[in-house]
């Protein structure tokens, strides 16, 4: 067919990125049974032809639609915010009524512990975030405080987005079948009732790909209130705040802003959200004098690299094996080593992590040393460990978990056993609170911070979780909750909880903004997705499925936002 040679660029990258992507669907989801004989040769074959063709079907039907906006619809579309914003809000406090007063798992223990003052502050776990969470629990001492205005945001966020994307044209009715969807999705529902950095995270990424992508497509950011301005800047300070590889996702935006969207009106959103985040940091370090999270918290990849290495008897030096030998036996490398997560190898009580957080360069050095005679290793290692973002067929012995160490949302039909627990350390606080006292008096001490009293600390922790206590308003609502959770985790995780599906929904919208308006400035439209992607790669989470619930939450609305986008093609026919 007839094309200018800036469609013909953009078909070409449209046709590599696809093919490219059906081969790491392929074999994303045949390596696992690897074996070269004729049969595996015969289905990745098909696979790969079967892809390639519901993959170009789809593209090609994506790119050809044409949607106008109809000015008419405006007094439905307000309708429709306010509609879908309380229809989301009612399903989402149903189930966090049904396992009251939310969900919570150690992260959550933790960071509900320093927020209430028992705990010594911390940022192993963004500090913004627990400083959110102990100003919501001055409203009413609970996590349900926290977590109401979660739902709130959430419920708005995507009301919001739907809104913005049917006032660019997309139809009524597909706007009102994502409303539907994201409410009955059941994991949203969980997780806006979970007590967790991810969440919000991954709300504030939705709006921020929004706003960026209407930057980028409409091209003037002067064009842009200063109330949108001011919008923008928020949400770039929190959103590198709430989490930490938020920081990087920021940090990339604002660039693109100064660089390629010049004005005022820029200069002083990147200058008031660079203050932001390091003022917050300087005032929580030099007034607050927040413990440091470890630096083997950053060393997920190297620690499974090198297990991986022990585990396949790689090469390793005499030099190395004394080195590494300090940090853990060499058994235990071997033996603790999982393919699929780092934490067995960082949570054995032999584990000297203080070596590697005292001297983080010398352990870098011996890992690069490794590297160099064990290449292959590292990268099938590396491979194995971020597969919970792009495995289509995670093994049947490590599936993804919906809440990660084994741990399930309030779904017991009672909770005997918390009360119980909770009993035994207000009768004998000294048994049980001593040492956990002393701990964290001890980190208080070292960092600076106010010490409390014995008696304080007790009187906070007991009062602090006492709130805790399960106590399901929806009794009939917990029983719904848990069948529906067990049967994702045992049966549909594959379906339901896949971050590799959201990266494919999310590649595909990709390559469709690659045809509709070229190749750079679809680059700059994904930088939010994009970076966020890369950081989560590179830290290489365990298989959890709340670490790439920020890929997920956003991906059908990236799509649709694309599927809004004008083609910049003349000929349309």
């Amino acid at each position: 067919f007839h094309c200018t040679r800036t469609q013909a660029v953009s078909l070409f990258y449209l046709a590599n990125l696809l093919h490219l992507h059906c081969k790491f669907v392929t074999l994303s989801t045949y390596t696992y049974n690897f074996d070269l004989d004729i049969r595996w040769i015969l289905g990745a074959l098909v696979a790969l032809f079967g892809l390639s063709i519901v993959f170009s079907s789809l593209l090609s039907l994506i790119i050809v639609m044409e949607l106008q906006n109809d000015k008419k619809l405006d007094s439905r579309l307000i309708k429709l915010f306010w509609t879908g914003f309380l229809g989301l809000l009612i399903v989402w406090l149903l189930v966090l009524l049904s396992i009251w007063p939310g969900s919570l798992t150690y992260d959550s223990y933790t960071q509900w512990g320093q927020a209430n003052g028992y705990y010594a502050l911390s940022n192993w776990h963004p500090i913004f975030h627990t400083l959110l969470i102990k100003l919501c629990s001055l409203l009413y001492l609970s996590p349900a405080s926290y977590l109401v205005f979660q739902i709130i945001l959430g419920s708005f966020s995507v009301s919001w987005v739907v809104y913005r994307l049917c006032r660019r044209g997309l139809p009524f009715w597909l706007g009102i079948c994502t409303l539907i969807g994201y409410a009955i999705y059941p994991l949203n529902g969980i997780y806006m009732s979970t007590v967790w950095k991810d969440i919000p995270y991954s709300i504030m990424l939705l709006l921020l790909f929004y706003l960026v992508a209407e930057i980028v497509q409409d091209g003037e950011i002067n064009r842009l209130s200063w109330a949108k301005i001011l919008a923008l800047t928020c949400l770039l300070i929190c959103t590198a705040l709430i989490r930490k590889n938020g920081l990087y996702v920021v940090l990339i935006v604002a660039a693109y802003l100064l660089i390629f969207k010049r004005s005022l009106k820029t200069f002083v959103a990147v200058v008031v959200t660079l203050f932001g985040i390091f003022g917050f940091n300087y005032v929580t370090d030099a007034v607050y004098h927040v413990a440091k999270s470890p630096t083997t918290e950053m060393m997920a990849v190297p620690l499974q690299q090198i297990g991986a290495t022990y585990a396949h008897n790689g090469n390793i030096s005499q030099k190395n094996q004394k080195y590494f030998a300090q940090i853990l036996p060499a058994n235990e490398w071997k033996e603790r080593y999982n393919p699929y997560t780092a934490d067995n190898l960082k949570f054995s009580p032999n584990f000297k992590g203080y070596i590697i957080n005292e001297n983080a360069g010398d352990f870098l050095k011996h890992w690069f040393e490794l590297l160099k005679h064990n290449k292959v290793r590292f990268i099938m290692a590396y491979a194995e460990l971020s597969a919970v973002l792009w495995k289509y067929n995670l093994p049947s012995n490590e599936v993804n978990g919906l809440m990660g160490g084994g741990e399930h949302p309030r779904i017991q039909p009672n909770d005997e056993m918390h009360v119980k627990q909770y009993m035994q350390v207000r009768n004998n606080p000294q048994k049980y609170l001593r040492p956990l006292y002393e701990s964290n008096d001890n980190i208080r001490k070292s960092n600076g911070q106010n010490t409390i009293s014995y008696s304080t600390f007790v009187h906070r922790y007991l009062t602090a979780n006492k709130s805790l206590l399960y106590d399901s308003k929806i009794p009939i609502g917990n029983k719904i909750v848990k069948h529906i959770f067990v049967s994702i985790q045992e049966k549909y995780v594959r379906i339901l909880a896949s971050g590799a599906l959201a990266l494919l929904v999310t590649l595909l919208a990709l390559c469709v903004a690659i045809e509709k308006i070229g190749f750079w400035k679809s680059i700059a439209m994904f930088l939010v997705p994009a970076i966020n992607f890369l950081t989560l790669a590179i830290s290489a989470p365990a298989p959890v499925y709340r670490y790439v619930y920020s890929l997920s939450f956003s991906s059908w609305l990236i799509m649709l936002f694309v599927v809004t986008l004008k083609s910049k093609r003349t000929d349309t026919k």
